[in-house]
């Protein structure tokens, strides 16, 4: 059955690992693609700076991570945590105008079943946007470019880790700077699936078997 759900390529820039320690979301970026050609989809994209309620809290590698420009602009110009928040749920919701639970966005990211989701669950439900895991916005069923990289690369010697800029060196794709920047982070991730999932898709046209 071919996918009809919109996929939304998602990340977010923390101040610490931890939700439930203290650790708060500074950017929230995403962007929406169109499940049969992989094409922008009229969502677009979104890209949220959110202010830090407990700056003294936030852990020096973290801000080694985004880097003094982002983590400055954050502090000066973001938006209130929960109104960040509930702007991200909002552009989530756009792309399910059917309202039902089997039409959800499939969300998509690096690690973000690992950490970006269980981050963002957090943080809705300590701000009261949701309820129950039955309120979340988006698929229970996520995509994993971690889970891509292995499958693509996980028979070549040459490949010593599945990090995003090791994936992104094996297609020739290279980042513009040294920091992490979630809207960046989500651009180059589309990248990444899109070439991935064409690469499937060809794939399964050769695998399929004929009588």
């Amino acid at each position: 059955m071919a996918n009809k759900s919109t996929i939304i390529v998602a990340d977010i820039e923390t101040t610490g690992l931890d939700p439930n320690a203290g650790a708060e979301i500074v950017q929230i970026s995403a962007r929406a693609l169109n499940p049969f050609d992989l094409s922008d989809h009229h969502c677009g994209s979104i890209n949220l700076l959110l202010k830090p309620d407990h700056p003294e809290t936030a852990h020096p590698k973290a801000l080694e991570v985004i880097g003094p420009a982002l983590w400055e602009k954050a502090r000066k110009e973001g938006v209130d945590q929960k109104v960040g928040l509930n702007k991200f749920i909002s552009y989530v919701t756009k792309a399910n105008p059917e309202g039902k639970n089997f039409t959800k966005p499939i969300m998509c990211g690096h690690n973000f079943g690992g950490f970006d989701q269980p981050f963002l669950r957090a943080k809705l439900f300590e701000y009261g946007l949701i309820k129950s895991s039955d309120d979340i916005p988006w698929s229970y069923h996520v995509l994993d470019t971690v889970s891509i990289g292995f499958l693509l690369f996980e028979s070549d010697p040459a490949v010593q880790n599945f990090k995003l800029d090791t994936m992104l060196a094996q297609m020739g794709i290279a980042r513009e700077t040294k920091y992490h920047d979630a809207m960046e982070d989500v651009n180059l991730t589309c990248q990444m699936l899109q070439r991935s999932i064409k690469f499937f898709r060809e794939c399964r046209k050769r695998m399929r078997v004929t009588k």
